[in-house]
């Protein structure tokens, strides 16, 4: 055995509920609620179904349960069903909020476009009015020769011209990030309206081509639960010996 796995599986052994800090324990009830909660709500899906019809022949002894149902299953079985359960129930979930997603991307991607078009205005007024203040420069300098006034007043209105052309720039600048982000915002919104159509249609395959894939499936969808549920595998691994020694119900707080 690996030292690395050998420390990490005497760590679990060793642990107990005062070495969990209160901030983890409220994570690994979440997780443990949560995992049972799409458990739950996926084990109804058609899918879910055929993958436990797929794998009734299998051999071994019945010592694992479904959830909600409790029928009984091998534990690799029940592994198999319950995970494809409660990742189903999460396909469900993300695809019933990628439409939304995608929808407010899009709002904000042409409220964008319309700042874009309200700096172009802005982009226009300032390059015109920094041209008006220009000439009156020009036009004033002709007069200094009169008036130290008129000098003062020039250089002023060339300072003037020169902060609006600056001015313009900049908002010419911030208008090209608009259309800029507004098509960044575009282009994700349209992969995530893909996306929604790809899971969607997903959901509902022709039952031939299902039972091709059901196992291979539910393996890879176990193997994801699995990695998710590996972070809260040290309260479950305490939970459990507790149980076994009859003391959860003095340890864990209400």
């Amino acid at each position: 055995m690996p030292a690395l796995t050998a420390e990490l599986g005497q760590f679990v052994a060793g642990l107990t509920l005062k070495d969990i800090p209160a901030e983890a324990q409220a994570v690994a009830k979440t997780g443990i609620t949560d995992c049972f909660g799409v458990m739950i709500a996926g084990a109804q899906d058609p899918v879910v179904a055929l993958i436990d019809r797929e794998m009734a022949g299998s051999d071994g002894s019945a010592l694992a349960s479904l959830i909600p149902s409790l029928k009984r299953r091998n534990v690799e079985d029940a592994a198999l069903v319950n995970g494809a359960a409660a990742l189903e129930q999460q396909r469900t979930d993300a695809v019933a909020l990628i439409g939304p997603a995608a929808d407010a991307l899009e709002a904000t991607a042409t409220t964008a476009e319309h700042a874009g078009a309200s700096l172009g205005t802005s982009v226009a007024a300032a390059r015109d009015a920094a041209s008006v203040t220009g000439q009156l420069a020009d036009a004033l300098q002709g007069l200094a020769a009169f008036s130290s006034a008129f000098g003062d007043t020039a250089a002023r209105s060339r300072t003037l011209s020169e902060d609006l052309s600056t001015t313009a720039n900049a908002l010419a600048q911030n208008q090209l990030d608009s259309a800029a982000t507004a098509a960044q915002l575009r282009t994700l919104a349209d992969r995530l309206h893909d996306l929604g159509e790809t899971l969607g249609t997903a959901a509902s395959p022709p039952p031939s081509a299902v039972a091709g894939v059901a196992v291979p499936l539910a393996l890879g969808l176990v193997i994801l639960l699995l990695l998710w549920l590996a972070v809260i595998a040290g309260a479950c691994i305490w939970l459990g010996r507790r149980m076994r020694a009859g003391t959860v119900g003095a340890d864990i707080p209400g």
